[in-house]
């Protein structure tokens, strides 16, 4: 009975993370990072290997290192949550990261460079704290902690997209 339930935990996760997949299209990559985001981040704070935790430690020192690189940064960025995933122990899920994180190299690859120093900061440190939260095995603060990170993300992305974007110039009237 306790095998069929976490069975069928898994599914509904792996399931909620196909349902994203719908949602993977340009501009809206981490729509796919976060409806999985989340849960996977729980899943690891339960079910984290010593190997798993020293993985993401080791993630989260190199996004710390590279700050000053965004093109590495970017690297780094997606092998922790590549770890984090694995750390999940569902191997869908995994699997799904893996896919929508290919994906999202493609896009933030040619505009990473974008991010302001302090965009990194933040994203190093919201790292550091999903990691923390892991490492303590506290699920909802893993939960919470990779939600938040996500949602900074994409509004960081938003106004990198923002201030990448030409402003619009009215005609004048002399042009008439």
């Amino acid at each position: 009975p306790l095998a069929v339930l976490v069975r069928e935990r898994e599914l509904r996760h792996a399931f909620a993370g196909l349902n994203a997949i719908r949602f993977v299209r340009p501009g809206r990559l981490n729509d796919g990072f976060g409806k999985t985001g989340c849960a996977r981040a729980g899943l690891a704070a339960e079910r984290a290997l010593s190997e798993h935790l020293a993985t993401i430690a080791e993630e989260v020192s190199n996004l710390f290192a590279t700050m000053d690189t965004p093109s590495v940064f970017l690297i780094h960025d997606i092998r922790f949550h590549r770890a984090v995933a694995q750390a999940s122990g569902n191997p869908i899920v995994a699997s799904l990261v893996e896919m929508v994180s290919a994906l999202y190299y493609e896009q933030r690859r040619d505009t990473a460079e974008r991010a302001s120093g302090r965009d990194l900061r933040d994203a190093a440190e919201a790292h550091r704290q999903i990691y923390q939260a892991i490492r303590a095995r506290d699920v909802e603060k893993a939960r919470a902690t990779m939600n938040l990170h996500l949602l900074q993300s994409s509004a960081y992305q938003a106004q990198e997209a923002d201030a990448a974007t030409p402003a619009r110039t009215e005609p004048s009237h002399a042009a008439r």
